[in-house]
């Protein structure tokens, strides 16, 4: 049923509730209990809302509701906070019903919780890889949905995220003096992530690390690049500092 359909119930739902009405979530037709529980959801009432479709899918396995109320259901978790769960749902509901409309939204709604718990960028990234995995197969198999911009978004703050632990790994090496390693992730980082906005913050540090190698040239070069790109006011006081420290060529 999907969008349009779910348009026509919350109208019914909205003349329902005016007349002073609270819906229950058990009723004894399949489209009762939707109703019922789409209208908790939409009052962000999430965990009646998952009891409500929870009810519809064992009650009524047979109902053509059945798909929407799994995508309802995975949704109303994921609005709790509950990734793991939500998780679980909407691979259920991506895996079960290959004739659902909502299988572009179950593989958004994996992508959006991997990428919700994933940690900090300096622990594992195991998620976030996954988080790019779910939104990519989206892009790859429903190239008309119009979820792809939502799905793009994800693979580019992931891939952001991503750039951000290589960054960090550049930082700490160069903290410890060990240039070379951190030449190597700076290097790793451009090359993989180049297109992200961690890649000003990497040149950055690229600079001064050929600069602590008394590569002068090199890091006055990239240095003059960086300042001819839009750059935050901070990173470009950085760059003016750290050029003005370069000894003359």
């Amino acid at each position: 049923m999907k969008r349009l359909g779910i348009l026509l119930i919350l109208t019914g739902i909205f003349s329902w509730t005016a007349c002073g009405k609270r819906p229950a979530l058990e009723f004894s037709r399949p489209d009762q209990q939707f109703e019922a529980a789409l209208a908790a959801f939409e009052r962000g009432n999430y965990a009646a809302a998952a009891e409500g479709f929870k009810k519809l899918i064992f009650r009524f396995p047979g109902s053509d509701l059945v798909d929407d109320a799994q995508y309802y259901l995975a949704e109303s978790y994921y609005r709790m906070r509950d990734y793991e769960t939500a998780l679980a749902e909407f691979q259920f509901l991506y895996t079960s019903f290959p004739r659902s409309e909502f299988r572009d939204d179950a593989l958004l709604g994996m992508a959006q919780c991997y990428l919700a718990k994933s940690p900090r960028p300096e622990l594992d990234q195991t998620d976030t890889h996954k988080a790019i995995q779910y939104a990519q197969r989206l892009l790859d198999e429903f190239p008309q949905s119009p979820l792809q911009d939502s799905a793009q978004a994800i693979v580019r703050q992931a891939r952001a995220k991503l750039a951000r632990k290589l960054l960090i790994a550049a930082e700490t090496y160069e903290k410890l003096g060990a240039l070379e390693a951190a030449e190597l992730y700076l290097n790793v980082l451009l090359e993989e992530y180049g297109d992200t906005p961690v890649r000003l913050e990497a040149l950055y540090h690229l600079a001064y690390v050929r600069s602590q190698e008394g590569k002068t040239r090199e890091a006055r070069q990239i240095l003059m690049d960086l300042l001819s790109q839009d750059i935050s006011p901070r990173l470009k006081i950085k760059t003016l500092v750290l050029l003005r420290k370069l000894p003359s060529l």
